[in-house]
């Protein structure tokens, strides 16, 4: 049976490979500590990640979508695809 919890290395490997951003498990440990990292979960000094707060954690650090660079300065604080209702932002209309 395989575990629904990432180490430290999966969640890096998880996020880079799923969504094609640099994610480094030395990263993400430094996370752990100065907050703003994914959530995760504790068993003694084990640290583990689900894939669903990863893709959460993602979504929260993305901003857009943006027709071109200038409109970026327009869009103060992050848009969520999933608070709004609007779904994931690559999925069509």
């Amino acid at each position: 049976m395989k575990s629904i919890y990432l180490n430290r290395k999966q969640a890096a490997h998880y996020v880079t490979e799923m969504w094609g951003v640099p994610c480094s498990y030395k990263w993400l440990a430094k996370l752990v500590v100065v907050g703003g990292g994914p959530r995760h979960w504790k068993w003694g000094r084990a640290v583990r990640y689900r894939a669903d707060a990863l893709d959460a954690w993602v979504f929260g650090r993305m901003t857009g979508p943006f027709a071109s660079s200038s409109e970026a300065h327009l869009h103060l604080r992050a848009f969520s695809y999933l608070k709004s209702g609007q779904g994931l932002p690559f999925e069509e209309a």
